[in-house]
């Protein structure tokens, strides 16, 4: 009896994981099958290029504004003290 229920486990334990297997075999293809829709070189070409002039222009602006602000606080000084 002992040993039919060890049979038994074996067989549920192998079940389990056949199903397991199966079910990482169907997402894997789910995944592949997306990826095969969509070129991504094709997708992202360009949003390097974007990004960089984005950024690019957003530093100018800081330093723009920051510059400006320098001089603005440079003047009040001049001003308050009389240099």
């Amino acid at each position: 009896m002992k040993l039919f229920i060890l049979a038994l486990g074996l067989v549920a334990i192998c079940l389990i994981e056949c199903r397991h297997i199966s079910n990482e075999n169907r997402i894997q293809k789910r995944w592949i099958d997306w990826d095969d829709r969509f070129d991504w070189n094709e997708r992202l070409d360009g949003v390097d290029e974007d990004i960089g002039d984005a950024y690019k222009n957003a530093v100018d602006k800081v330093d723009s504004g920051l510059s400006k602000a320098g001089d603005a606080i440079g003047d009040a000084f001049d001003d308050i003290f009389g240099r």
